[in-house]
């Protein structure tokens, strides 16, 4: 849905995902597996033998495709210093606003609304 809304307001900004978020995204895929995984069915003959590396793998693979994974290394943005992750909001613009509304639940949703616009 935020992807669909981006290309829609705003289709020729470039999009960059958080390298610091994909990493953890395909961290979640890290495990070592039995002989035979608990998702193969009992008459199942055969499977990949590393589903979730497999996954990782895909998931990179469509960031790529969709050229939202190097965003930051490319030409037209040299010399701007674009940051590989946000950081940089997590930690300073966002997290003020988390809270605000921590400090806030008692408010309307619509007037935390309105806080955050302030």
């Amino acid at each position: 849905m935020l992807a669909a809304a981006l290309s829609e307001c705003w289709s020729e900004t470039a999009v960059q995902r958080c390298l610091v978020h994909v990493q953890r995204n395909v961290r979640t895929y890290r495990s070592t597996t039995a002989m035979v995984p608990g998702w193969v069915r009992a008459n199942q003959s055969w499977w990949y033998t590393h589903d979730r590396l497999r996954k990782a793998y895909r998931l990179l693979e469509r960031l790529g495709q969709a050229g939202t994974l190097f965003t930051y290394l490319e030409g037209e943005y040299a010399g701007l210093d674009i940051a590989s992750t946000t950081n940089r909001i997590e930690g300073g613009t966002n997290a003020q606003l988390r809270l605000l509304q921590r400090a806030h639940r008692g408010m309307s949703q619509e007037h935390q609304k309105r806080a955050i616009e302030w």
